[in-house]
């Protein structure tokens, strides 16, 4: 298989909060992360939406994100 990603990814389990539209917050872990994006894991249950701003617990800065692919329990975004 092919890798064809741009940016090298790092495998990480960092927990997270997704926040959309400036009020709904959701608990995420980053699996993977890179320059150009992530891998999310989160509840299969909850829906977000196509764009949202990613907020580590690890340090307050947002990072707007789009939504290119979901798969189960996991979701993968581009940082915009």
């Amino acid at each position: 298989m092919i890798d064809r990603r741009q940016y090298s990814r790092i495998l990480t389990e960092e927990r997270a909060r997704i926040l959309c539209n400036y009020r709904s917050v959701l608990a995420c872990i980053i699996r993977d992360i890179s320059a150009g994006g992530a891998c999310l894991e989160l509840d299969p249950t909850l829906m977000i939406p196509e764009e949202f701003d990613l907020v580590p617990d690890q340090g307050d800065n947002a990072q707007a994100c789009r939504v290119v692919w979901r798969a189960s329990d996991r979701v993968g975004v581009t940082f915009n």
